[in-house]
């Protein structure tokens, strides 16, 4: 029975690790007879990749790891196979939605005795060639989306140089001694021995490449697109809709809160997003002050034209005035943060995760909302849809790639 030590409150831990030392030591050897691994085929994986994935659609194939014994891994997993022919460093990163907790292993020629782990990025300076076995994994039966990147120094595509083998050493004859009697005859000219050398062709296969991806910014005025809704909550102005101002306005702390949605219909919706920022180009701050805006996901529908401090959409209140009802009204964590402290220039967000989701699910887009909770007092305005330069409205810039045809 493993004890988990992981996450546990100080007087917790010192009581399992008075059971731990009274366990046998469990060695790599038990791991890998108790955990085989899955046999269904692995993902190929390759260096410069970057991978989409979800351990919600996986199997649940191994609970622990020599190399972290006291993590209950016991959450579904998926499985990408890296194949290398040199040794050089390795570098995995693992980013996944907030309120999962998914971590990372390497197994070695797929050998859990040689594994390797991190929570998000896990780096060697020397992994040998071979075929290796990435897992994402779950941690105490955490499941969800995740962005897995590869970065290693091979290219994606390489064929291995053969060794040539030498050519075998002919045997000289032995030379035929004459005799006095009878007369010697003639030694027959040996014939020509051929030799023949079969050099090995090896020929290793490699997954193609992920194709080079693309860039999609997505931002009123520009190829057409006119797929923003955005506008401002006010806890100064509970009543007030501010769908047609030409800004977005936030104050910290939550007295003001821009609220935006982006239509990604212009997006492939088999598109692997690498990358997605939201980006904001401020107008005015009110006093040198920073703020510390998080971007949340919204998770109730919501009416531009009428939402308000107190209402999402006409006769429709929110959970918690302000849109903070969690999670009914918004995320609890931002999906990423970002300070804010000066004028006439760009602020962008990442929401790669959150966009994939959008991408896969439609249903959940409803857009975002940024708040700014530090008690230092100040007041900025952002670029908003209806703002009279195009170039500065909010922009979300996608770079995604889409798999290749299947000939």
């Amino acid at each position: 029975m493993p004890i988990l030590l992981r996450r546990l409150r100080p007087a917790a831990l010192i009581f399992g690790l008075f059971l731990f030392s009274a366990l046998p030591l469990i060695t790599g050897d038990d791991f890998a007879g108790a955990h085989p691994l899955a046999s269904s085929t692995p993902q190929p994986a390759f260096c410069g990749g970057a991978y989409w994935g979800d351990t919600s659609s996986g199997s649940n194939e191994i609970d622990l790891y020599p190399c972290r014994p006291t993590w209950p891994e016991t959450g579904p997993e998926q499985r990408y196979l890296l194949q290398t022919t040199l040794t050089q460093p390795l570098t995995l990163t693992l980013s996944h939605a907030a309120g999962s907790d998914l971590d990372l292993f390497l197994l070695e020629n797929g050998d859990l005795a040689t594994c390797h782990a991190a929570d998000a990025t896990l780096s060697l300076a020397a992994l040998p060639p071979g075929d290796h076995t990435i897992i994402v994994d779950g941690f105490n039966g955490s499941q969800g989306p995740y962005l897995l990147q590869v970065d290693c120094r091979e290219a994606p595509l390489a064929t291995a140089t053969p060794t040539p083998t030498p050519l075998p050493t002919a045997t000289p004859l032995p030379t035929a001694t004459p005799t006095p009697a009878p007369p010697p005859t003639r030694t027959p000219t040996p014939a020509r021995l051929t030799f023949f050398s079969y050099l090995p062709q090896q020929h290793q296969g490699f997954p193609p490449p992920t194709p080079q991806p693309r860039t999609l910014v997505l931002q009123p005025g520009s190829a057409g697109y006119e797929g923003v809704r955005d506008s401002s909550i006010d806890a100064w102005a509970i009543s007030e809709n501010y769908a047609n101002l030409d800004r977005l306005l936030l104050r910290q702390p939550d007295i003001m809160a821009p609220i935006l949605h982006f239509d990604l219909s212009p997006l492939p919706a088999q598109a692997h997003i690498v990358e997605a920022k939201l980006g904001l180009w401020t107008l005015s701050q009110s006093n040198p002050n920073p703020a510390d805006v998080g971007l949340y996901a919204l998770n109730r529908p919501w009416d531009s034209a009428a939402v308000t401090w107190l209402y999402a959409q006409p006769q429709v209140f929110w959970a918690v005035p302000g849109a903070n009802g969690l999670p009914a009204d918004r995320s609890a964590a931002p999906t990423s943060q970002q300070p804010v402290d000066t004028i006439a220039r760009w602020y962008e967000w990442d929401l790669s995760l959150l966009a994939q989701e959008w991408l896969q699910h439609p249903a959940s887009n409803h857009g975002l909302l940024l708040k700014a909770f530090s008690p230092a007092r100040v007041q900025y305005a952002f670029a908003s849809a209806q703002y009279h330069n195009p170039a500065a409205r909010p922009r979300l810039t996608l770079r995604y790639w889409t798999p290749s045809p299947t000939p």
